[in-house]
């Protein structure tokens, strides 16, 4: 697949700014049971704070922060590689034995089941996600964050290919197939008038930019082709921001925060979980209402095996079972 020199199409999508339009919103009844849930902080092995976290099941838990790699084996976290001399900011396990972190001045890092190895990606921007459906299909995203600019990477199991998509910093990136990857990034700086789109689609072939309006992108993350998730801010007045796709259009709806929102996940569409980098911003979906979360600390990235095995990172990592 040669996805060098893809042109963007941009096309517009229709918003509603209701609650009511994503499904399963209305004014609901029973009492979320994610607010009862007890968080309790854990030892990590470092000194510093994470960045990211993920895992394919509850004994195989990826976490990173600064130049460590950490890994959970369902008992125990212990340190998996160190000293890289690179922040590294996001990890993401395809299997047990295939397993990718991306970091700053283009560090990408890989786990073949054995040992972690520096991966060469011939770019010096920094990569702020990575995802991939199998070993010869990954993505890693970022950009120059001076510049206001973007960079999309893309592995075929052999190398890594940089795309240019025109745009702003790309901050995330999460697919259902192959076909069917979705990019979140900032507006690009340097050309804010005419360049403002910070959504965009990967059908397989072409990449095409959605147009949603003046908002900076940081999470997206779903569970199906008609079930995906965005969240960010609303960039002039700081608003958190949320939208929701259905299969066949975004929709737009809000909470009352001024604070952006930088992480999104969750185990199904009513199991669904956003943070911000505040301890008093964490809300779940439970398919019918936002639900707002105690936590004790701030938040950079959140993972689930289930609705009651959940962890979270950033100042501190923190584990809540039930």
């Amino acid at each position: 697949m040669r996805l060098e020199g893809r042109s963007l199409a941009v096309r517009s999508i229709v918003l509603a700014s209701l609650v009511t339009a994503i499904p399963g919103c209305n004014d609901a009844v029973a009492p979320d049971p994610a607010t009862d849930l007890v968080w309790t902080p854990v030892p990590s092995g470092i000194a510093t704070g994470l960045s990211d976290i993920r895992g394919t099941d509850a004994s195989n838990i990826w976490a990173v922060g600064n130049s460590a790699i950490l890994h959970y084996d369902g008992t125990s976290w212990s340190v998996a590689a160190t000293g890289y001399g690179q922040d590294l900011t996001a990890i993401w396990p395809i299997t047990a034995s295939e397993v990718w972190a991306v970091g700053s001045a283009g560090a990408i890092r890989h786990y073949d089941g054995s040992a972690w190895a520096s991966v060469t990606s011939r770019t010096t921007s920094t990569l702020a996600d990575v995802w991939g459906p199998a070993a010869s299909d990954v993505w890693a995203v970022g950009g120059q964050p001076a510049a206001g600019t973007g960079e999309i990477l893309h592995y075929d199991g052999k190398s890594w290919t940089s795309i240019d998509p025109g745009s702003g910093f790309i901050t995330g990136v999460w697919g259902s197939s192959p076909s069917d990857v979705w990019f979140v990034g900032l507006r690009r700086k340097a050309f804010a008038a005419t360049r403002t789109e910070t959504l965009f689609h990967f059908n397989g072939v072409n990449f095409t930019a959605v147009a949603i309006g003046p908002y900076d992108l940081y999470g997206v993350w779903g569970t199906s082709p008609s079930d995906v998730w965005a969240v960010g801010t609303d960039g002039d007045i700081g608003q958190a921001v949320i939208f929701h796709f259905d299969g066949i259009t975004w929709f737009q709806t809000s909470i009352a925060d001024n604070q952006g929102l930088y992480s999104v996940w969750g185990t199904s569409p009513s199991d669904v979980w956003i943070a911000g980098n505040t301890p008093d911003l964490l809300r779940h979906f439970d398919g019918n209402k936002w639900s707002s979360v105690t936590h004790p600390s701030p938040i950079r990235a959140g993972w689930s095996s289930s609705p009651t095995d959940i962890w979270t990172v950033g100042e501190s990592l923190v584990h809540v079972t039930q």
